[in-house]
């Protein structure tokens, strides 16, 4: 707010006024401070949301926390097998380097088993069905040893997917 209070202040100040430089210098402080919060506040989010997440997967060996990872999105993906079999529903976290599959432990249970890593510097992603105003779409996303085909029922959710996907690998 101090940030826009001193910006119209300026902007209402007269260029020639003895103020007006006092005044744009304190604009630029306070907007320094206000993005330096922002980021504090940003930072600390994205370590709350990576704790979350930690703390969903069961056991120690997915290691969610590391420096410089970011959290982007999470949610439920139904994997089509290659071989026939029945749609897979599974839960997918995508981070700024990996995305992580996770299935349920037991029915009952809030916490995940880790299925798989896959680093996403390694990935491709491409929108195999989905193009069109049908119902829901199709993701195929290619690593160098496995390609991994997702589903969502929902347009808008396999179009977000698609476009998480696609920023986090770029």
């Amino acid at each position: 707010r101090y940030k826009h209070f001193l910006r119209d202040l300026l902007e209402n100040t007269s260029p020639y006024s003895a103020e007006h430089q006092k005044l744009a210098k304190a604009v630029k402080s306070v907007s320094e401070v206000s993005q330096w919060v922002q980021d504090v506040i940003h930072k600390r989010e994205n370590s709350l949301q990576l704790l979350r997440v930690q703390k969903l997967l069961k056991g120690q060996k997915t290691q969610v926390l590391t420096p410089g990872r970011w959290y982007i999105r999470e949610g439920w993906l139904l994997v089509v097998p290659s071989k026939g079999e029945e749609l897979k529903r599974r839960m997918f976290f995508l981070f700024s380097d990996i995305f992580v599959a996770t299935k349920p432990c037991h029915p009952h249970s809030n916490k995940l088993a880790c299925q798989a890593v896959y680093p996403l510097h390694q990935c491709v992603v491409d929108k195999v069905f989905g193009h069109t105003q049908s119902q829901g779409g199709l993701l195929s996303l290619s690593f160098p040893h496995k390609t991994l085909l997702l589903m969502s029922s929902d347009q808008q959710d396999i179009n977000d997917w698609y476009q998480s996907l696609t920023a986090a690998v770029r």
